[in-house]
């Protein structure tokens, strides 16, 4: 981290002194350096850049909140969890949503807030949490994707509960479906004989987890 606060401060000096506005602080500069603290545990270090970040007129949006959530979902303590967990919800609870727009143009998800939370209690094999979660990502507006479809499919195979998986994985193939359909990735005949091409690789993972499911449960 002494390295990239080094460049950081190279970067400034070069916006402030040399007026190359190229090189001036942004969002994105800014969360590599607050999530690197956060992966090493220095909080106040961290916190200390999202105060610099706002000082400067810099909103943080949802890449920033993600490596936040990360980084309490990374830690063994449920406490940490339940601070995510409310930390989440008053994001999520907001009438302004700006956070989600980056300044590419391009729009976030809202499940890019709460991937981090589903990814934690699915690692720790909490089903019933994963699936609490899920149901509340989906009331504040999602649309569930392949990756918060898989691991909800992991979340109930680690808890070996086939009859769930069946149901999760039908909603993954259906996404799947409607995802090669949208991008013309494959030509589909009919749902019976789709070739998915491409988007095969990303398959590979929830159909791993389904093929071990039935494994385990003797199909």
């Amino acid at each position: 981290m002494d390295i990239a606060e080094d460049l950081y401060t190279e970067m400034n000096r070069l916006a402030t002194e040399e007026k190359q506005r190229s090189m001036e602080a942004n969002v994105y500069i800014l969360t590599i350096l607050m999530g690197g603290y956060l992966r090493l545990g220095k909080k106040l270090r961290a916190k200390g850049v999202l105060d610099r970040m706002r000082s400067l007129g810099i909103s943080p949006n949802g890449i920033t909140y993600n490596a936040i959530l990360t980084s309490y979902g990374d830690q063994k303590s449920n406490k940490s969890r339940e601070a995510a967990e409310i930390f989440l919800n008053s994001l999520t609870s907001r009438e302004d949503r700006s956070w989600m727009e980056l300044s590419s143009g391009r729009k976030l998800t809202v499940e890019a807030v709460y991937k981090p939370l589903l990814k934690s209690y699915t690692e720790r094999e909490q089903p019933a949490e994963v699936q609490r979660l899920f149901e509340q990502m989906i009331n504040a507006g999602a649309e569930p994707d392949l990756g918060s479809l898989t691991m909800l499919l992991d979340a109930h195979r680690r808890a070996f509960d086939l009859p769930a998986v069946e149901a999760i994985w039908k909603e993954v193939y259906r996404y799947a479906l409607q995802f090669a359909r949208q991008t013309a990735l494959v030509a589909l005949e009919s749902e019976e004989t789709a070739v998915f091409g491409g988007y095969g690789c990303l398959m590979a993972v929830p159909f791993s987890i389904y093929m071990d499911a039935l494994s385990a449960g003797g199909k």
